[in-house]
C-alpha cells in the first residue's frame, strides 16, 4: 500500500496544493511556498510537481535546488544554475539580478527554479528581493525564470503572494479513512480511527501505523512499540508513543468509534419493543429519576427489564444488550476492550 501517494492524491488539502501550484507555474508567476511544518513524504510531492511541471510547457523545465543561507540569492543562483565563463565575466559590484538578465540562451532563463532549505524570515525577504529586482530586470525578455521560494516558517505578513499548506486534523482523518485497509469494512473504521489518535497529526506516523493493519487493530500497544526507533521518510525520527500515551489513545479512538455502534443498537432495540417496554415504565434511572418513555432507557434498564421477566427479547437481542452494557461500562471506567471483545461485539450487532 502505497500511503505517500494517498497523501498526495486523495486528501483534499494536499490536492488543491498541487493544483494551486500548476495554476501558479502555468501562468509564470513566481510565489512563495510557506510551510509551517515539514513535508509529509516530500520525495513523492516534488515528484508529482515535476511531473506536473513537465505537462505545463514544452519550453520550460522545472529544477530544485537547497539554499544553504551561506551566500546571497544572487550568488546562489550564479554557482547553481550558470555555466562558469558566465559566472567568470561578472563582475560583483554590479547587480546580479540584472546580470542574469544579459544571458538571453541562459537554461537557467526558461527554468521553473524551486529554492528550498529557506529557513529564516531574513532569508525569506533576501530571496524575495533579489526575484522582485530579477523580474523587472527581465520584463522585456521573452522568456525568464520563474521562481517558488520554498520557506519553511510560521506564516509571514510580508510572504508576498504565498501559498500557505497546513494540514488539519481533518485532513489526516481523511487520510487515515482512505488507507485504512484490513479486509473487514466494519474494522477499516476503527483502524483509521486508531491511527488517527494514535498518530499524533504526524501524517507519515499515522501511515506507519495503518501498514500494520490487524496487527494494530489486535495489539495496540505492542504495535507502537515496534515502531520504536523508526525514521520518516527524510530520515527523523518518528514520535516516539509512550505507553500511557497508547492507552488513552486507543481508549479515545473506541469512544469515538464504538459509541456510535452502541447508541444505534440501542435505538433499534427500542423501537423493535417498544410496545412491550412502554407497559413497563416508569422504572427510576441510576440517579432515582423516573424514566417514563422507553427512548429514555439506557442499556442497564434495558438489561434490567429483560432479566426480571418483564420484558422478552430475543435471545440475540438480549446477549446484544449484555455485550453493549458491559462495553459502555468499560470504556465509561477509563479501560479499553479487547480485540477480541471488539470482533464479539460487531459480531453480535450484526446478527
Amino acid at each position: 500500500m502505497d500511503v505517500s501517494s494517498i497523501w498526495w492524491t486523495q486528501v483534499g488539502s494536499s490536492v488543491r496544493l498541487l493544483e494551486r501550484i500548476v495554476e501558479r507555474l502555468r501562468g509564470e508567476r513566481s510565489f512563495t511556498l510557506v510551510l509551517p511544518q515539514p513535508l509529509a513524504w516530500p520525495d513523492t510531492f516534488y515528484a508529482l510537481v515535476k511531473d506536473h511541471a513537465c505537462s505545463i510547457s514544452a519550453e520550460r523545465t522545472l529544477h530544485y535546488a537547497v539554499y544553504d543561507g551561506s551566500s546571497d540569492p544572487g550568488d546562489f543562483v550564479l554557482q547553481e544554475f550558470c555555466p562558469p565563463e558566465f559566472r567568470a565575466r561578472y563582475w560583483p559590484g554590479d547587480s546580479c539580478a540584472e546580470y542574469l538578465c544579459q544571458g538571453e540562451k541562459l537554461l537557467f532563463s526558461s527554468c521553473f527554479v524551486w529554492i528550498k532549505g529557506i529557513q529564516t524570515r531574513a532569508a525569506l525577504r533576501a530571496w524575495q528581493t533579489f526575484v522582485a529586482d530579477y523580474e523587472k530586470a527581465a520584463a522585456a525578455l521573452p522568456i525568464h525564470a520563474v521562481f517558488v521560494l520554498e520557506y519553511s516558517g510560521a506564516p509571514v505578513d510580508d510572504s508576498g503572494e504565498a501559498l500557505l499548506y497546513q494540514p488539519t486534523e481533518r485532513d489526516c482523518r481523511i487520510f487515515c479513512l482512505q488507507a485504512a485497509d484490513c479486509g473487514d469494512p466494519a474494522l477499516d473504521i476503527y483502524l483509521a480511527e486508531l491511527a488517527l489518535k494514535l498518530g499524533r497529526g504526524v501524517p507519515e506516523l499515522s501511515g506507519r501505523l495503518l501498514t500494520l493493519g490487524t496487527r494494530l487493530l489486535q495489539d495496540p500497544r505492542g504495535a507502537a512499540l515496534s515502531l520504536e526507533g523508526a525514521l520518516s521518510s527524510t530520515g527523523d525520527p518518528l514520535p516516539v508513543l509512550s505507553d500511557a500515551f497508547v492507552r488513552s489513545a486507543v481508549w479515545e479512538a473506541q469512544i469515538a468509534w464504538v459509541f456510535p455502534l452502541l447508541e444505534r443498537f440501542r435505538v433499534r432495540v427500542v423501537d423493535q419493543y417498544a410496545d412491550r417496554l412502554f407497559p413497563r415504565l416508569p422504572i427510576p434511572n441510576s440517579n432515582g429519576d423516573p424514566i417514563r418513555v422507553p427512548y429514555d432507557l439506557e442499556f442497564g434498564a434495558l438489561y434490567f427489564l429483560g432479566s426480571t421477566g418483564g420484558v422478552f427479547y430475543r435471545s440475540e437481542d438480549f446477549n446484544g444488550i449484555i455485550l453493549c452494557r458491559d462495553a459502555r461500562n468499560t470504556l465509561a471506567h477509563n479501560n479499553f476492550l479487547s480485540y477480541a471483545s471488539i470482533c464479539e461485539l460487531l459480531r453480535q450487532l450484526s446478527a
